[in-house]
């Protein structure tokens, strides 16, 4: 799937470990259709962390970087 949009965000996994994350990307596609492109571990939504997701998801196949991509405010994603 190539998304042409994509969401990303991170939730805290565990309150007894506030720094473990939960990184999230869901792509959508111009028609709306809604796609989990990836879900992976991540340490306080760090620049490493984000950019290894981001690696795994050209390793298996996406091609084109989205059209509009949106986060909370996550600098770590910004910045990978």
């Amino acid at each position: 799937m190539g998304a042409g949009y994509a969401a990303a965000s991170a939730k805290h996994r565990d309150p007894e470990y506030p720094a473990n994350r939960l990184l999230v990307i869901i792509g959508s596609d111009e028609t709306g259709r809604k796609k989990l492109l990836a879900l992976s571990d991540g340490y306080r939504e760090s620049e490493a962390s984000w950019m290894e997701v981001l690696m795994d998801l050209k390793q298996r196949g996406l091609k084109d970087a989205p059209k509009l991509a949106v986060g909370d405010g996550a600098i770590g994603f910004w910045k990978a």
